[in-house]
């Protein structure tokens, strides 16, 4: 991981910067200061190794971290330690230097009803993102993609797929959405 500079002239007192490993975070702590965020960006990326399978499943890894940051776990009926999907690289995936977090702040919310909540308190043990939040992920489309996108739709509203227009035609990167989360 390199060292991140906040730049002054897009941000204010209300961002913070957390470097740190996504794979190693507990979520409760992040609550010290946040009720939760409105939104999740996870730029992600390993370093790719040239085999595209093992490129995709390393990537899906840290989509899946990404997600379970922003909802808590993936799996409902499943131990909550699960990921998707169980990765075994004799090489783990390093998270490029896009992987730190920029967190901001969210405004000032009128108190939520218990049911808008969902069940469970809003205390990290449901993730990150605040009810109708939405999350954004880089991963490399391929195999088990449209799986991981079908796992999301239990949590958001809308699961759709982007990609920019600068993405480069051969390149696999796309980014999968998660908006309004239920």
């Amino acid at each position: 991981m390199q060292d991140v500079v906040l730049p002054k002239e897009h941000c204010d007192d209300r961002v913070d910067i957390l470097q740190a490993d996504a794979r190693q975070l507990d979520v409760r702590e992040l609550f010290t200061k946040s009720e939760g965020f409105h939104v999740v960006l996870s730029d992600m990326c390993h370093s790719t190794m040239g085999s595209s399978s093992a490129d995709v499943l390393r990537s899906l890894d840290l989509a899946s971290c990404a997600a379970e940051l922003a909802v808590g776990s993936l799996h409902a009926d499943l131990d909550p330690a699960h990921h998707f999907p169980q990765v075994h690289n004799p090489m783990p995936a390093q998270p490029s230097t896009s992987s730190q977090r920029h967190a901001t702040e969210p405004q000032q919310q009128e108190q939520q009803s218990e049911s808008e909540q969902g069940s469970g308190q809003m205390d990290g043990s449901n993730g990150l993102l605040l009810p109708k939040g939405n999350l954004v992920m880089k991963l490399l489309q391929g195999a088990g993609s449209q799986e991981f996108a079908q796992q999301l739709r239990q949590h958001f509203n809308k699961v759709a797929w982007a990609r920019p227009a600068a993405t480069r035609s051969e390149s696999r990167e796309i980014y999968l959405l998660g908006l309004g989360r239920k």
